[in-house]
């Protein structure tokens, strides 16, 4: 669906998932404009959280109302511009040495269970 929307042209639609309707942004300035500026009209969405079998669910993507609040008041001072300089360094590192291990040990015709290489200790 999302492929049509590009084609067409579209920057989003409304559909049904069975009774509820939904809608799906295509835009990327809309999208920035919606998960920054408007958010507070987008609070609630219709997606999968089981916080007690599977707490990485409860993402700040998947939450809604007053939970989705309480985590991106929480979240929002951690990612400041001055903080996410701080961070980019530390994410080239942390890059370098994940290349190097999959330089080591994977062949381009393997498969890789990426679950079991970012378990690793790699430090």
């Amino acid at each position: 669906m999302f492929n049509v929307h590009l084609i067409v042209g579209w920057k989003y639609c409304g559909f049904f998932t069975i009774q509820t309707p939904a809608l799906m942004i295509a835009d990327l300035e809309l999208t920035k404009n919606i998960m920054t500026k408007d958010f507070q009209h987008f609070t609630d969405r219709k997606t999968y959280v089981n916080e007690k079998d599977d707490p990485l669910s409860a993402h700040l993507f998947s939450l809604g109302g007053k939970k989705w609040k309480n985590l991106r008041t929480k979240l929002t001072p951690t990612f400041t511009t001055g903080k996410l300089k701080g961070m980019f360094q530390t994410l080239v590192d942390c890059g370098i040495v994940l290349e190097k291990y999959f330089e080591a040990n994977v062949s381009s015709s393997d498969s890789v269970d990426i679950k079991d290489v970012l378990d690793l200790d790699v430090s």
